[in-house]
């Protein structure tokens, strides 16, 4: 008995002992904290990282999900406008920690802004509310009152510059051109899976879009459809897509570009997309390798990608096409070697300072910061810092069109025919001085030249296009030499200019546009180099009935009053005799009273003479005005 009581005591203490270890050796778990500080970006929540953490479960519209990153992308989960609970909870090691209390973050889609009509083919078509436009994500809805939408109208939602997100509904297929141009808050897109065209200039303009899937069934994307989208970094496009602009992407930044590889008409390679045809590279970007296979650059396969170094260009490349490079920051271009044929405008819209030609070129030689043909000398590309040299014979089409920071330039007389577009809106020119030798000006060759002021024509020049001079607003008085055989109407539309010529030496068939000096005439003398300018008018008249004087520097069709030019000398006005003193100072004739109407002209011209109309045209009567020079000093 005293033996069992023993035994039953060593058991029993045996199992205290064992029980009081195993308390021991559990430990107590640890919650974790609640997730806080939530915020949405970019339909992406986010909240602040919770200590011992390992990773977040998430709850969605009936889905939960578990993330390993204190973040969770909602985008394209929220199918309906509303207030969407989300509902996450922080989970850590299981053995040490218990999951955190359930967050709530509560996401409200707000009110859609958008109107529809019906089709005509059984569906919708939605375009913005302009009372109330949309803001934040925008929900396109699958069908309304039973009916499906389907469409977008044309210019549906441009410059909604409030919606940030965009969803599609599977039934829409078709949209207007520029449907979300300038939408620019505009950050991601979802699109509907069975689209199979990206329409004109459908997203263009949205800076601040980054994220956009092309979806499977895509087959073309038109010209502009991205175009200044420079938020954009990388672009997969479908197996599907087998038309392609390269003005899709205009303006963009983008870092990386790939098309399928089951795509049957282009492939990629080098951050390049390549026509598999006929090896020419149709899309590349600011971090393209050209392959060693590519035999030609695209049409504005590079345009305005932000591009500041050409990127290296391999032997087997022979041609790069127009505007290829265009719009781009890079300020330095040599043509390699192997490159025997290149479009025009090829760095239209750049600020190129140099240009030159590599040695072994068959086709192009490099002078002055000038390309030209070895075959017939014509100047083919150049830039701000070109002087053209002795060996050109003509400046081709389009050689200096929209040439960035070009401020003067002097067509020497070796030079006989400036192509059309020559320098088509170079909007910094100020100064063009056109030598004796040059016979013929093509169309439009100084169209929107708007800085342009001075213009110097010498004797020689026949011929001259239609639009030459248009939209140069502030060309001043121009003479005309008497050898300008053939001009059309609209030469100087829009110019504002003075014409000055010896009008008693023009051909028959000149247009009557040109009536400046027609009943007055000119005379006109030529410098030592063939510049022409102006030395008189002939007699003043005033026309009794519009109540203004008129002589040639007030053409008959307006009122602007532009002082004439000459190389080298300031006009300082109008003397009524030959070396006599001014008369008329040139502030007269420089802007101070541009735009006047006829009856403030004869006002105008009472005050200055402190006389009424009638013996102010008694003291000029008859008289003929000179023009005054003064030497420029040199400095």
């Amino acid at each position: 008995m005293r033996h069992a009581m023993k035994y039953g005591l060593v058991v029993l203490c045996a199992l205290c002992f064992c029980g009081a270890l195993a308390a021991c050796g559990e430990e107590k778990k640890t919650e974790l904290s609640a997730p806080e500080n939530f915020r949405m970006d970019d339909e992406i929540l986010y909240w602040d990282e919770v200590d011992g953490a390992t990773k977040y479960y998430v709850y969605l519209e009936g889905s939960g999900t578990y993330v390993s990153e204190p973040s969770f992308d909602t985008f394209g989960l929220i199918t309906e406008k509303g207030t969407h609970p989300i509902e996450v909870i922080a989970l850590g090691d299981e053995k040490s920690t218990m999951e955190s209390e359930p967050a709530v973050y509560e996401y409200t889609v707000e009110y859609q802004g958008y109107m529809y009509r019906e089709t005509g083919k059984g569906g919708y078509e939605i375009t913005s509310d302009p009372d109330d436009p949309p803001q934040g994500l925008l929900l396109i809805p699958e069908e309304i009152n039973g009916k499906p939408v389907t469409k977008i109208a044309e210019t549906g939602f441009m410059n909604c510059t409030k919606i940030t997100a965009l969803i599609f509904p599977d039934s829409l297929d078709d949209f207007g051109i520029s449907a979300f141009y300038g939408c620019t808050s505009l950050t991601r897109v979802k699109l509907s899976p069975y689209l199979t065209e990206i329409h004109d200039l459908m997203f263009a303009c949205c800076t601040s879009l980054w994220d956009c899937e092309l979806p499977a069934l895509v087959e073309k994307i038109s010209g502009g459809a991205f175009e200044n989208c420079p938020s954009l970094k990388e672009l997969y496009i479908p197996a599907s897509a087998t038309k392609l602009f390269n003005t899709s992407w205009e303006g963009n930044r983008l870092e990386h570009i790939e098309i399928a590889e089951e795509n049957p008409v282009f492939y990629s390679e080098g951050n390049c997309i390549i026509r598999r045809a006929d090896k020419e590279l149709v899309v590349g970007c600011g971090a393209s390798v050209i392959p060693d296979d590519v035999v030609s650059i695209g049409r504005e396969a590079f345009r305005s990608m932000g591009i500041t170094e050409m990127p290296i260009i391999p032997p087997s490349v022979t041609s790069i096409k127009s505007s290829a490079f265009a719009g781009n920051p890079m300020t330095s271009f040599v043509l390699p070697a192997n490159v025997t044929e290149f479009g025009d405008t090829l760095f239209w819209d750049c600020d190129i300072e140099n240009l030159s030609v590599a040695d072994g070129n068959k086709m192009y030689y490099s002078k002055g910061n000038c390309i030209l043909t070895r075959e017939d000398n014509t100047v083919v590309l150049g830039c701000k810092n070109s002087i053209i040299p002795p060996e050109a014979r003509a400046i081709g089409q389009r050689a200096f069109m929209d040439c960035k920071s070009l401020k003067e330039i002097e067509i020497p007389s070796n030079i006989e025919e400036i192509g059309d577009e020559a320098f088509y809106e170079c909007q910094d020119l100020k100064e063009v001085a056109i030598s004796s030798g040059v016979e013929e000006i093509g169309d439009y060759v100084f169209y929107g030249c708007k800085s342009l002021r001075h213009l110097y024509l010498a004797y020689g020049l026949k011929k001259m296009g239609k639009d030459v001079f248009s939209y140069c607003w502030s060309l001043d008085g121009i003479a005309i030499p008497e050898s300008l055989a053939e001009i059309t109407t609209d030469s100087f539309s829009n110019s504002f200019a003075n014409l000055y010529m010896a009008w008693k030496s023009r051909p028959d068939g000149w247009p009557s546009f040109y009536s400046a000096g027609k009943e007055y005439g000119c005379t006109l003398a030529y410098d030592e180099e063939g510049y022409c300018y102006l030395v008189c008018t002939d007699k003043i008249s005033y026309d009794e009935d519009v109540g203004h004087f008129k002589f040639c520097s007030l053409p008959d069709f307006g009122y602007f009053f532009k002082a004439p030019q000459r190389r080298g000398y300031t006009f300082a006005g109008w003397a009524t005799e030959e070396g006599g003193e001014v008369v008329f100072e040139t502030e007269f004739f420089s802007g101070i009273i541009e735009g006047l109407g006829y009856s403030q002209y004869a006002e105008f011209m009472c005050t200055l003479f402190d006389e009424d109309r009638t013996e102010a045209y008694q003291k000029l009567k008859d008289k003929t005005l000179y023009a005054v020079w003064v030497p420029n000093q040199e400095s």
